[in-house]
């Protein structure tokens, strides 16, 4: 997924060994936040 929005947003093949490391970062934190938020009572 994260190759492919990439590639959508025109990133050439080399870029991806320095940004792909970085969505993942971005990917992990909001699917924490995700966590976090369904834990909340209402």
């Amino acid at each position: 997924m994260i190759k492919q929005d990439l590639i959508n947003n025109g990133y050439s093949e080399e870029y991806f060994a320095a940004e792909i490391p970085e969505r993942k970062k971005e990917l992990a934190e909001a699917l924490m936040n995700v966590v976090k938020e369904s834990e909340e009572p209402w």
